[in-house]
C-alpha cells in the first residue's frame, strides 16, 4: 500500500473519529450558540493575534495589549517587578508543545512566556527587523518570519535563513507546518516548502500578493489565500502542483483569515464583511451552489470587520474582529426561527418527519422541514393555507394521517396542503375549541369547546355529544389524550382526572395522590402515564398517582410539555427549561415511584432561543418521525436530537491563579509565607473549559481545617478568616459543562506564621505560669483552711476548757456541796434509822456520779501535746483504759510529725474509738493502724467485739451519747472522711483519712 493511500486513509479515519466537539456542518452559524465580548465585558479590541496554550488558556494579542482568557475573566500580562516589556502592541503568538508562548512585540522585541515566567528579548537577543509571525515545527524548532526574510533560533540566537537553505530574503507574510511536518513559508517572493528533515527549501509559486493565513485541509491539500489577489488556491502537499479555487461562494471577496473546523467545513474571515461558512467546501468549483452561512454584525458579531479564526481544544470557534472577541460553540438545542408574526405555537408531527406550527396571530399554519431545521431556510405558510384559519389553540395528527386544529368557532382539518372548516355545533354559543382529540380507534375526533364542554365530531363533519357516563365534568378538559389503547384522558383544575375507558369513567384525585394543581398536559403509553400540571410532575403506575421528584436541577415547577421518548427517556418543557431524565432513571422510578430521579436541564445556554412556552399546552412538545424532538418557546422552536448528544469528555485544566491575604496579592507559584495575625485569605481559581464555562463547578478542602470538600458551584474563589498559625495546603478541584470532573485538580501550599503570642515555647511558658499559679493557689488555699482549723480547734479547745472551768465551778462544786450537806444530815441519823440505810446508798451513788463527772471534765480538758507521738499516746491510753484488753498497733510509712490541731483531733477521735470498743462493744482485742503517705495520713481501728447495732449507725449515734456524732464533727473540721462499719473478722472497723496538707506539720512548724 502507497503512502499516499495511507494518509488519505488516515485522514479518512480521522474525519469519521472527529470529537463530538466539532460543530455540526448540518446546521447553520446562526444555531451555534454564539457570545460577544466586547470592551465593556473587559476584553480587548483590535485584536491582532490569538493563540490557545497547552494548559488551556485562550492568549489574544492586540494593539493593547496582551490578554489571557479563561471564559470569564480577561487578565493582562504585566511584566515583572523590575522589568519592562517592549511594548504593549503585539503582533503575533505562537505556542510550543511544552506548553510555553512565543510573543511578538511591534515595532520589535520578543518575549516567552512558560510556567508563568516572562522571558523578554530585545536588540542582540532577536531577528534584525520586525517579526510578523512565529512558529514551532515538528522538531521543536522556532522559526520567524519577518520584514526581512525567515528566521531560525538556534541555542539563544536568531540565525538569518538565506540562500544556503534556498530561500529568498523576501518579506514573510505566513508559515504553516503541515501535519506531516514539512514547513511552508509565503513570502513576496513566492511560497517555499521546507520537507520533513530536508536541509533545503523548495519554491512552489512566485506569483502571489499578500498571503495573511495558509491552512491544511481535511484532505492534506494546502490552501492558501492571496488577498492582493483576491483568490484561494490549493496545493497538493507532494508535487505541489495548484489548483485554483474558483466559484461565486468566494470570488472577489477579501480574505484576511480562514480555516478548517474539526467538522471539514470552511471558516471565512471577510475583511469588511462578517464570516462565511461553507459546510461542504470540497464541493467548491462544482455545477452547483455549495451550502454557505453568513454571519454579520447585524446578526450578533461585534464587528464585520474581522480579523482572526481558531478553533480550541473543545471545538469552540473563536472569531476575532476590530471591536471584540466573538465565540461559537456546540448547542444541545437547535433553535428555529419563525415569522415574529407566529407567536403561541401548537405543534403537531407529521408521519414523514414534517413538523406543523400554528399559532394565535391568525398567520396560518407553517411547515417545517429538514430544511427549515438545518437554517438553509426560513419557515413559510403551508400552501393552501386558508387566510380563515385564524387563532390556533390546540391540534393533534388522527391515526389517518389527518391534521385537526381546533380555533375560534370550529375545527379544520388538513390533509397536506388542503384545509376544510367544520363550524362549530348548531345552535351552541360561539366559543374556543381548546381541546381536539383524536380517534381511538373509532374514527371520531373529540373536541373541548370552552364551558360548552366535549362534543364529538364524524368524518362527515356531523356533531353530537358522546353519550359520557355520570361523574364526567360538563366543561371543556384543561389537557387531554388518547392512549393508542383508545382509553381517553381528561385533566382538570384542582387535581381532578377522568379516564374514559369505552363506556366506563373511573376518575381521580388528590386523595390518589395526584397533587400538581391544574393539568396542563398528559402523554403516556398507559402504564406509566405522565400527567404535568402547575406545579410539577405526576407519575400514574398501579392504579396511583405519584409526584416525581428530581436532582440535578430545580426542583420541577410547570410542566407543559412531555415527551415519552420511543427510546424510553422522559422530556419535559417546563418552567426552568427542557428537563430530561434518562430511561434507566424512569425505570427506577416505575420500580420505586418515592425515588429521586436524576435529571439534566437543557436552558438558554444549551440553545433554547426563549423561556418555555408555558400556556398553551395542548401541544408545546412533541416528537417527530424521525427521531428530534421539538419544543415550543415564547421566542420560536427549538429541536434536539437525543442520538446526537454531545458530550464534553474533557475534564478541565485546573489552576489557582494566587492568593490575596488582609488586601495583599501573593502569586500561585511562589514560596507563600504570610504574615503573624493574618485574618482573612481569599483563594483565587479556575478551570479552563472554554466551551461553558458558565458551568463549571468546583470543589475545594483547606487541609488543616477542612475534612470534607466544600461545594463552590460555579464560585471561583473560597475565602477563610481568622485561620491560625501553621501550614496549610489547599486543594481544588472542577468539572465541566457535563459533569466530567478533573479529580486531580491544583494544590497550593501556604504557611501563616505564629505571633510570639502562638509559639510554642510561648504556650509552655504559659503552661508553666498556669501550673505555678494553680500551684501557688493550691499551697495558699492549704494554708488558709490550715489557718481556718487551726482558729477552729483553738477556739473549740478554750470552748472545751471554759465549759471545763465552768461545771467544775458550778455543777460539780454545787454536787460537792449538796453531798456534804445530805452526809451531814445523814449523821445526825441513827444507825437504826429507817431512812439511814437508803440515803448512805444514795451518797455512795452521788460520789461516784461525782468521780464520773471529774473524769468527763478531765477528757475535755485533756488534749495532745505538741509533736507528740500518736502511736505512743494511743498505746499508753489503751494500757491505762484497758489494762485487761489485747491492744496491738502496726504503723506504715515514714512517719511524719502531724500538725498540732490536726494532731489533737485526730488523737480524740482515736480515743473515742478505742474508749467505744471497751465500754459499748465489749470487745477482748483492739488493733490500731496508722498509715503515713504523701497525700493523706489514714488510721484505721478495728475491735472483735459484738458490733454496732445498724440503727445506730443509720441514726448517727446512740441515744444519749455524742461520741459518734464528735468523731464525726471532729473528721468533717479536718476535711477528712470517716466510715464506720463492720470488720471483716467481725467487730467494728473505724476507718479515719486526712489529706496530708492537713495531716502533717509544716517545716516552720516543726521548729518550734
Amino acid at each position: 500500500m502507497s503512502d499516499r493511500l495511507l494518509r488519505v486513509l488516515a485522514l479518512v479515519l480521522l474525519a469519521f473519529a472527529a470529537p463530538a466537539g466539532a460543530l455540526d456542518r448540518d446546521r447553520s452559524i446562526a444555531q451555534f450558540h454564539h457570545t460577544a465580548w466586547t470592551a465593556r465585558d473587559g476584553a480587548p479590541s483590535q485584536i491582532s493575534a490569538l493563540a490557545q496554550t497547552a494548559d488551556g488558556y485562550l492568549w489574544i494579542g492586540s494593539a493593547r495589549g496582551l490578554y489571557r482568557f479563561d471564559g470569564v475573566r480577561f487578565e493582562t500580562l504585566q511584566p515583572p517587578p523590575g522589568q519592562s516589556l517592549p511594548s504593549f502592541n503585539v503582533y503575533a503568538l505562537a505556542t510550543t508543545h511544552e506548553g510555553g508562548l512565543w510573543i511578538a512585540f511591534r515595532p520589535s522585541g520578543l518575549g516567552y512566556l512558560a510556567h508563568g515566567h516572562l522571558q523578554v528579548f530585545e536588540d542582540a537577543q532577536i531577528p534584525h527587523s520586525i517579526v510578523y509571525t512565529l512558529t514551532e515545527d515538528r522538531q521543536g524548532r522556532i522559526w520567524a518570519g519577518t520584514a526581512d526574510g525567515l528566521a531560525l533560533r538556534e541555542g539563544t540566537k536568531w540565525v538569518d535563513v538565506g540562500a544556503s537553505w534556498g530561500m529568498s530574503r523576501a518579506r514573510v507574510w505566513s508559515m504553516l507546518v503541515s501535519h506531516e511536518g514539512a514547513l511552508w513559508v509565503a513570502t513576496t517572493a513566492g511560497i517555499y516548502v521546507l520537507p520533513p528533515r530536508a536541509k533545503q527549501f523548495v519554491r512552489v509559486n512566485d506569483a502571489l500578493g499578500s498571503v495573511h493565513r495558509m491552512v491544511e485541509a481535511p484532505d492534506g491539500k494546502i490552501w492558501v489565500a492571496d488577498e492582493g489577489r483576491v483568490s484561494i488556491d490549493r496545493y497538493d502537499p507532494h508535487s505541489y502542483a495548484v489548483v485554483p479555487v474558483v466559484d461565486p461562494a468566494i470570488d472577489g471577496t477579501q480574505i484576511n483569515d480562514f480555516m478548517f473546523d474539526r467538522d471539514g467545513s470552511l471558516w471565512i474571515a471577510l475583511t469588511r464583511d462578517g464570516i462565511r461558512r461553507i459546510r461542504h467546501p470540497g464541493r467548491l468549483g462544482g455545477a452547483s451552489a455549495v451550502a454557505m452561512d453568513t454571519y454579520k454584525q447585524a446578526d450578533g458579531l461585534t464587528s464585520n470587520a474581522i480579523g482572526l479564526l481558531l478553533e480550541d481544544r473543545e471545538g469552540n470557534q473563536w472569531v476575532s474582529t476590530l471591536r471584540g472577541l466573538n465565540r461559537f460553540r456546540h448547542s444541545q438545542l437547535v433553535p428555529v426561527s419563525l415569522p415574529p408574526s407566529q407567536q403561541n405555537f401548537t405543534l403537531v408531527a407529521d408521519g414523514d418527519g414534517t413538523l406543523w406550527v400554528g399559532g394565535t396571530t391568525s398567520r396560518g399554519v407553517d411547515r417545517i422541514d429538514d430544511f427549515v431545521a438545518a437554517g438553509l431556510a426560513p419557515a413559510s405558510l403551508v400552501p393552501g393555507s386558508p387566510a380563515g384559519l385564524g387563532s390556533v389553540f390546540t391540534g393533534d395528527r388522527a391515526r389517518t394521517g389527518d391534521v385537526w386544529w381546533g380555533d375560534y368557532g370550529g375545527v379544520w382539518r388538513q390533509r397536506g396542503s388542503h384545509f376544510v372548516r367544520f363550524p362549530s355545533p348548531a345552535g351552541m354559543r360561539k366559543d374556543w375549541a381548546w381541546e381536539v382529540m383524536s380517534s381511538g380507534g373509532d374514527g371520531q375526533l373529540w373536541v373541548g369547546y370552552g364551558d360548552d364542554g366535549l362534543w364529538r365530531i364524524d368524518g362527515d363533519g356531523s356533531w353530537q355529544r358522546p353519550a359520557t357516563p355520570a361523574g364526567m365534568l360538563e366543561r371543556a378538559p384543561s389537557a387531554s389524550f388518547t392512549t393508542a389503547k383508545g382509553d381517553r384522558w381528561f385533566g382538570y383544575t384542582a387535581n381532578r382526572v377522568a379516564v374514559l375507558n369505552g363506556g366506563t369513567l373511573r376518575s381521580y384525585g388528590a386523595h390518589d395522590g395526584l397533587e400538581i394543581g391544574r393539568i396542563r398536559v398528559i402523554r403516556g403509553g398507559g402504564d406509566p402515564m405522565w400527567l404535568g400540571g402547575e406545579t410539577g410532575l405526576s407519575m400514574f403506575s398501579h392504579g396511583r398517582f405519584h409526584t416525581v421528584a428530581v436532582s440535578g436541577v430545580p426542583a420541577l415547577g410547570t410542566v407543559c410539555g412531555i415527551i415519552p421518548s420511543r427510546s424510553g427517556d422522559l422530556w419535559l418543557n417546563e418552567l426552568h427549561g427542557v428537563v430530561h431524565i434518562d430511561a434507566a432513571e424512569v425505570s427506577a422510578l416505575q420500580a420505586d415511584p418515592t425515588h429521586v430521579a436524576k435529571a439534566e436541564l437543557f436552558d438558554y445556554l444549551d440553545g433554547l432561543p426563549g423561556a418555555p412556552q408555558m400556556n398553551w399546552c395542548s401541544s408545546s412538545a412533541v416528537e417527530a418521525s424521525d427521531g428530534r424532538l421539538w419544543f415550543a418557546t415564547d421566542n420560536g422552536l427549538a429541536w434536539l436530537d437525543p442520538h446526537r448528544l454531545w458530550r464534553n469528555e474533557l475534564p478541565p485544566p485546573v489552576y489557582i491563579r494566587g492568593l490575596v491575604a488582609d488586601g495583599k496579592p501573593y502569586a500561585a507559584d511562589a514560596t507563600i509565607a504570610l504574615p503573624p495575625g493574618t485574618a482573612n485569605l481569599r483563594l483565587d481559581y479556575t478551570a479552563l473549559s472554554l466551551t461553558m464555562p458558565e458551568r463549571v463547578n468546583f470543589r475545594y478542602r483547606l487541609d488543616g481545617l477542612d475534612s470534607n470538600w466544600r461545594e463552590a458551584g460555579t464560585r471561583r474563589d473560597a475565602s477563610y478568616t481568622h485561620l491560625g498559625p501553621g501550614r496549610y495546603t489547599f486543594h481544588v478541584i472542577a468539572s465541566n459543562n457535563d459533569g466530567v470532573w478533573n479529580t486531580r485538580g491544583a494544590q497550593m501550599a501556604f504557611e501563616i506564621r505564629p505571633a510570639f503570642y502562638q509559639t510554642g515555647w510561648f504556650l509552655l511558658l504559659c503552661i508553666a505560669v498556669g501550673v505555678g499559679a494553680v500551684l501557688l493557689m493550691l499551697w495558699l488555699r492549704t494554708e488558709q483552711i490550715r489557718s481556718m482549723l487551726r482558729a477552729q480547734m483553738e477556739a473549740r479547745h478554750g470552748e472545751r476548757e471554759r465549759i471545763a472551768r465552768e461545771l467544775h465551778d458550778t455543777l460539780l462544786q454545787g454536787v460537792q456541796g449538796l453531798i456534804l450537806r445530805v452526809h451531814a444530815a445523814t449523821r445526825s441519823l441513827g444507825d437504826d434509822h429507817p431512812a439511814r440505810r437508803s440515803m448512805d446508798r444514795a451518797l455512795d451513788q452521788a460520789e461516784e456520779i461525782l468521780v464520773e463527772g471529774r473524769d468527763r471534765l478531765g477528757e475535755l480538758r485533756a488534749g495532745a501535746p505538741k509533736h507528740f507521738d500518736l502511736a505512743a499516746a494511743l498505746a499508753k491510753l489503751a494500757d491505762e483504759q484497758l489494762p485487761h484488753i489485747e491492744f496491738g498497733m502496726t504503723v506504715e510509712g515514714l512517719v511524719r510529725p502531724l500538725a498540732p490541731e490536726a494532731g489533737d483531733e485526730i488523737y480524740q477521735i482515736g480515743r473515742e474509738a478505742i474508749l467505744n470498743a471497751m465500754r459499748h462493744a465489749q470487745a477482748s482485742a483492739i488493733h490500731c493502724r496508722l498509715s503515713y503517705s504523701s497525700h493523706e495520713f489514714m488510721m484505721r481501728i478495728q475491735d472483735n467485739g459484738k458490733g454496732i447495732d445498724p440503727a445506730i449507725l443509720d441514726g448517727g449515734r446512740r441515744s444519749g451519747h455524742w461520741g459518734l456524732v464528735g468523731m464525726r464533727e471532729r473528721a468533717t473540721m479536718l476535711h477528712g472522711q470517716l466510715s464506720i462499719g463492720a470488720g471483716d473478722t467481725g467487730g467494728v472497723l473505724i476507718t479515719l483519712s486526712v489529706p496530708a496538707g492537713i495531716a502533717y506539720a509544716r517545716r516552720l512548724d516543726r521548729v518550734h
